[in-house]
């Protein structure tokens, strides 16, 4: 009688790993099946990226203006006016420009440090001015 206790045991051991294999199995299957996705897609004929117009670093900050603001400008302290930014302030008398303590701030033409007296005779060019 021990031995038929034995083999039941040994066969209820079976039955029982061999249905968590096969729940395992299906519960891996199902896992791999793949719903098709809910949103719909769209082909673009066209992407504009658009760069950042201020970079900004621990010595300084860099401001690109736009080919809108270059356009509406004279030249390029009436570019400063139109870019519009807080960091610095513009004598409306001697076009001077300050930082707001009152410190230099150099202008940039294509990357090169410009001195005031051509910024002032410049039309409208491509500037980046660095606080």
């Amino acid at each position: 009688m021990a031995k038929f206790a034995n083999q039941t045991v040994l066969n209820m051991q079976n039955r029982i790993i061999t249905s968590i294999f096969c729940a395992t199995l299906t519960i891996a299957a199902m896992a791999q099946t793949e719903t098709p996705d809910s949103i719909k897609t769209q082909n673009l004929d066209e992407i504009v990226v658009e760069a950042q117009m201020q970079r900004t670093s621990p010595t300084s900050t860099t401001f690109i203006p736009t080919v809108k603001q270059k356009n509406a400008s004279q030249n390029a302290v009436d570019l400063l006016r139109q870019m519009a930014m807080p960091q610095i302030q513009i004598n409306p008398v001697s076009e001077a420009v300050t930082d707001n303590a009152g410190g230099e701030v150099a202008i940039f033409i294509n990357f090169l440090e410009a001195k005031y007296s051509v910024v002032m005779r410049l039309a409208n060019n491509p500037v980046q001015t660095q606080l």
